[in-house]
């Protein structure tokens, strides 16, 4: 029974008090990565210079599909602006069966995403992570954006310029 109760506390500290230690705005943003539908991998590493949503959402969430929408929506209308926007399910829903919702939208459905830090906030959908680019994390929030919601907290990221680039060291032969 000692066991049983070990093994419970330790799976319950570890999955819900890892994201909120680690992840923490203002600061910089911790490492994953994520495979997409049509099997790219990609890291927070790849995408420097950019302003980054991870948005995690369920097929049966109704403020899920809506807040797709919206975020359809802004993506379409700030195209080449350095926005980068991952759709990470978070349901057991065929990744094979969303093959006509990656056609609709401008950004990557993810099937497998892989991080500690990063997940549902307080296990609810939808949720979002915004991180601007240079790599700090700028939000963290349980609930639906919309198109309004978007402009204000995404638009004046987008208008920062991107880091300098980091100067490589030339090596010597």
């Amino acid at each position: 029974m000692r066991l049983f109760r070990a093994i419970a506390i330790v799976l319950a500290a570890t999955s819900l008090a890892a994201p909120a230690l680690a992840a923490r705005v203002g600061r910089p943003a911790p490492g994953f990565t994520l495979v997409t539908l049509d099997h790219r991998k990609i890291s927070l590493a790849d995408l420097r210079g950019k302003v980054v949503i991870l948005n995690f959402w369920a097929t049966w969430c109704t403020p899920c599909k809506a807040e797709l929408a919206a975020m359809n929506n802004y993506a379409r209308a700030h195209p080449n602006r350095g926005l980068v926007i991952f759709a990470i399910k978070t349901d057991d829903y065929p990744a094979a069966k969303l093959g006509d919702l990656q056609k609709a939208l401008p950004f990557p459905v993810v099937d497998d995403f892989r991080s500690w830090d990063y997940g549902k906030i307080n296990d609810q959908v939808p949720s979002s992570w915004v991180i601007d680019r240079a790599g700090v994390l700028r939000l963290k929030q349980a609930g639906a954006f919309n198109e309004d919601t978007l402009d204000t907290t995404i638009s004046p990221l987008l208008d920062q310029p991107p880091p300098p680039a980091t100067p490589q060291v030339a090596s010597r032969t």
